[in-house]
């Protein structure tokens, strides 16, 4: 039962994933449970391309995943936050995605390159950078720290700032900020 929720919330994931299942298997048991489902046809082998990993997901997720790269491009921001199942494996998601990230919250103040709370920007089904943002309960103020961009996507990024905005704003009526603070500026990486 908990291999079936692990890969439901995982959708793809790798042996080398040390929670592999939820459970506590050195390497040679997770890649064997692997290559058992699938020879039972509970999970399929998935293939990236440009990527050396290996992953699996659930056979019911094959169709979905397949047809993954015909998704519409959202031009609207998402800030996805820092504990999302999406993020909870890094190195899927610099497969996945070309992208760092480490939740700084952790890290000690003098190290952190981005804050404490950043969270990815999703943006045309890509992570495009980071925002810092901080929510100030006792004055309802919703503070735009920064907004660092990846290389590759700073060539959007006008409407990367736009969409993010909006979505600052979006958020802001979420949590009942009255004031915003800040303004949705590209900062460059300390």
């Amino acid at each position: 039962e908990r291999i079936r929720h692990y890969a439901q919330a995982m959708v793809l994931f790798d042996p080398g994933d040390p929670y592999f299942g939820w459970q506590r298997w050195p390497a040679p048991r997770r890649r064997e449970e692997a290559e058992r489902r699938v020879a039972v046809g509970e999970w399929v082998r998935v293939e990236i391309e440009g990527v050396k990993r290996l992953y699996y997901a659930a056979a019911e997720d094959r169709e979905r995943l397949i047809s993954a790269g015909e998704l519409p491009e959202s031009h609207t921001a998402r800030f996805l936050p820092p504990l999302d199942n999406l993020l909870w494996r890094r190195s899927r998601v610099r497969d996945l995605f070309g992208f760092d990230y480490t939740w700084e919250i952790y890290v000690p103040a003098a190290k952190r390159r981005y804050g404490p709370y950043t969270m990815p920007v999703l943006y045309r089904n890509r992570l495009v950078g980071r925002i810092d943002l901080e929510f100030r309960q006792v004055t309802r103020t919703l503070v735009v720290h920064r907004l660092a961009l990846e290389a590759a996507y700073e060539r959007w990024s006008r409407s990367i700032q736009r969409a993010v905005a909006a979505e600052v704003e979006r958020l802001g009526r979420y949590l009942g900020a009255a004031n915003l603070e800040g303004t949705v500026l590209v900062a460059k990486p300390s």
